[in-house]
């Protein structure tokens, strides 16, 4: 199936929700990096959300397809997600590396307006990737 993906340049520069909580980035086994400030979080009921975290010029960009809630789910990226979707991506050093196969378990709370999980992705660089997250919106 072919996806579409969200500009996230966009979606950050017309007000993307502010959120409260944290994801963790750990890449190839290195220092895991707990990310507290500079949070996005927008979930789009039934459809999914997104999740981004900064830190320095350094992101991670997640998404999480449409789910019940508080239903802990297990959803395999790309497969498991429709359009329009968010592509998994970081930004290390000035350059962007694509997620090209993953898994994202997460599970819905209060309403939508919360989601508590862990992923896992490699790029076609080789990369492996991986953190736990915990948001609310702000």
């Amino acid at each position: 199936m072919d996806t579409e993906p969200i500009n996230v340049e966009s979606l950050t520069q017309e007000g993307a929700n502010l959120a409260a909580g944290f994801i963790t980035f750990q890449l190839d086994d290195g220092v895991e990096v707990t990310i507290t400030e500079r949070l996005d979080f927008n979930p789009f009921p039934p459809g999914g959300g997104l999740m981004l975290g900064r830190w320095g010029a350094n992101s991670i960009e997640l998404s999480y397809p449409g789910s019940p809630i508080n239903v802990a789910q297990k959803a395999i990226y790309k497969k498991d997600f429709t359009d329009p979707y968010l592509p998994w991506a970081f930004v290390m050093d000035g350059l962007k590396y694509f997620a090209t196969k993953g898994v994202v378990n997460f599970k819905l709370q209060n309403g939508v307006d919360a989601v508590k999980g862990s992923y896992e992705f490699e790029t076609e660089d080789d990369h492996k990737v991986k953190g736990t997250f915990d948001l609310k919106t702000g």
